[in-house]
């Protein structure tokens, strides 16, 4: 490899190093910028209606999303393994 590949390689990676690191300046005020949807929310919110409830089945708590989400592929594994035939037609016993 030449001298100016290896200054190039450098360079990039050099490059890539620094702003992995160095931390964006717009990142810190995120938080005073609010989108506009979560602003009229919070004001519908705050005008009225009910105080928020807990939901019924609390997803955020553990691995329980991922409980569901790996028990609906069960699922659809099970429903499209059994009727894979129906569905694609593969093999002599086609079912009609």
């Amino acid at each position: 490899m030449s001298a100016q590949g290896r200054i190039l390689i450098g360079a990039v990676v050099l490059a890539l190093v620094i702003l992995a690191v160095v931390p964006a300046p717009g990142l810190a005020a995120a938080e005073k910028w609010i989108g506009t949807d979560a602003k009229v929310e919070r004001l519908v919110a705050e005008m009225g209606g009910p105080e928020p409830k807990d939901p019924f089945l609390n997803t955020d708590q553990g691995d329980l999303l991922l409980f569901f989400f790996a028990l609906g592929g069960f699922v659809s594994g099970v429903l499209v393994g059994y009727n894979w035939n129906r569905l694609f037609g593969l093999g002599k016993g086609v079912a009609k």
